[in-house]
């Protein structure tokens, strides 16, 4: 079987098979890496990593502490948002957010809040490495005493190392009485 120019993997590098000695025989050649942000595949294909973004949100807590700033009455909710990139392979630089709104109230079934690129300010930084993740403490909601069901999703959008774009989002729940 020829193999002559061939490709092998060997880790997270490459190698090509040819004669590189003038003996007639064919070997493989010198080991080549892969570039930062790729990985060996195959018949010793270099291709691009892709991030992993994840969103969750955790420790919902209805009106305790202080009510958040232009609070208008009603119930709040503080949480804690978690942004993670799950594959291990890539970082992730994320861009901005949209936090939208349903609920059950005809008067007010679904809006959503302009988007927002106060990433950093929120987590302290707006780049998650690869396998890292970022943690917002004490955002907050807040809605009316008026027995409705409200659910929130808030959505983060990004770009990768590679420069995929990357979109996630996290959905709760909330009822306001």
């Amino acid at each position: 079987m020829d193999n002559f120019g061939k490709n092998y993997c060997s880790g997270n590098s490459y190698q090509v098979c040819g004669n590189y000695d003038s003996d007639g025989c064919l070997e493989w050649g010198q080991t080549t890496s892969c570039p930062q942000y790729h990985a060996c595949q195959g018949a010793g294909e270099c291709y691009a990593l892709s991030a992993s973004l994840s969103a969750s949100y955790s420790n919902l807590r209805k009106n305790e502490g202080s009510p958040p700033p232009g609070f208008g009455g009603g119930n709040w909710w503080y949480y804690d948002v978690k942004l993670k990139e799950e594959s291990g392979n890539v970082g992730i630089t994320v861009q901005k957010r949209q936090r939208c709104y349903t609920s059950n109230n005809p008067s007010f079934p679904s809006w959503c809040d302009p988007e927002k690129t106060d990433i950093a300010t929120l987590f302290g930084t707006n780049h998650i490495s690869a396998g890292g993740q970022i943690t917002g403490n004490n955002p907050w909601v807040w809605f009316n005493r008026d027995g409705y069901t409200y659910t929130v999703t808030e959505t983060f959008w990004g770009i990768d190392d590679n420069s995929n774009n990357k979109q996630t989002s996290y959905s709760f729940t909330v009822t306001s009485s």
